[in-house]
Parts: C-alpha cells; structure tokens; sequence
C-alpha cells in the first residue's frame, strides 16, 4: 500500500504516514473550539474541533524544543467533509476512529496559492490527487492547506476521530526531516 502521497501535477507531498502506530491510552474533550458544519433534523452534521487532554505517547513524534508550539485538538468527523483546505498548512493526526474513510487530495485546475485559511472548494473544479484509507492506530503527516475531502467508503454513519497536533513548521519537507530525528520515519 501506497505509504506518503507527492501530487502527480504539482510534485509536492500531501502526507506521509508515520512509521510507527502510537498508543492513546486515554483522552478527555473539552470545549468545542470551532465547528464546519450544517444542522439538520437529525443534529449537527460536518466536523468540530475541541480542547482536548491526552495521555499518549504522541508527544514523542515532535522534538522537545517545538512541543509548546504546537496546538493539539481532537478532530471529530460525523459526516462526508467536501473539499476544502485548514487554516493551518502541517498537522500530525493521531487516528482514533476512521470508519473506512478515504482522505482525498486534489489539484484544483484554477486555484492560485495563497494564505487564506480555511477555503471550500467546488468539486468539478478540481482534479484528483493522490488518496489513503487511516486506521486506528495510525499517524500521518499531512498538508492540509492543499484541498482535501473525507469521503465514507461505505454507506452508513461517519465516526472519524483523531488526535490532530497542528506543527510550527511551514514546508512538508523541512516536518518531514524534523520527524525523522524523533524516529518517526526510517531513512529513505
């Protein structure tokens, strides 16, 4: 299975799974911190964010001198996520719960860089990318600032949850190599 994704068109990396799972022994939710969603008849439908307290080993993916420059939230998913792009570029997420969820990338054919933050995109406007299934257990690297969709796999209820820490660094590359001395990722 195909383990990091370098976009096709624009030769950039869109995430790298880390090469090792990491144990979230415990965790508590606290406040909700912002939400992208609709209400429907049968509740909230779309993702939040929340404060969150975690008892893992998580923290030993990021170096000691970058840990209080990192934001740590817990991402929880009920529902199909269009395309879209964070208001932030790199963040580590932890998966708790994925319910066969695909992470879809894309290449939006008239998008111009730049650093507006959380942006909605119109799916014919834009070309599929490279993709990857999580799973409990498992960790990715991630650019989020690149458009991107959560897209069920299966019929049914979404219950996607991850530990999202958001990184102080700006380039996928540089994460990457940061990641690299924590022991997250073997050498190439």
């Amino acid at each position: 299975m195909l383990k990091n994704g370098r976009s096709i068109l624009t030769g950039k990396m869109n995430y790298l799974k880390l090469d090792r799972e990491f144990t979230i022994k415990q965790y508590s939710r606290g406040n909700l911190q912002r939400e992208y969603g609709i209400d429907s008849p049968l509740g909230f439908r779309g993702m939040r964010y929340y404060d969150v307290n975690v008892d893992a080993d998580i923290y030993e993916a990021i170096p000691d001198c970058d840990v209080d420059e990192c934001k740590v939230s817990l991402l929880d998913i009920n529902y199909k996520i269009p395309p879209h792009s964070d208001d932030v570029r790199l963040v580590i997420n932890f998966y708790l719960n994925t319910t066969k969820c695909i992470t879809q990338f894309y290449y939006p054919s008239d998008f111009h860089t730049s650093d507006a933050g959380d942006v909605i995109f119109y799916e014919p406007n834009l070309e599929k990318e490279d993709r990857f299934m999580a799973y409990s257990g498992d960790a990715y690297l991630l650019n989020v600032s690149t458009p991107h969709a959560i897209l069920p796999f299966e019929p049914g209820p979404v219950n996607r949850k991850c530990i999202s820490v958001t990184l102080p660094y700006d380039d996928f590359e540089q994460a990457a190599e940061v990641l690299k001395s924590t022991g997250c990722f073997a050498d190439d």
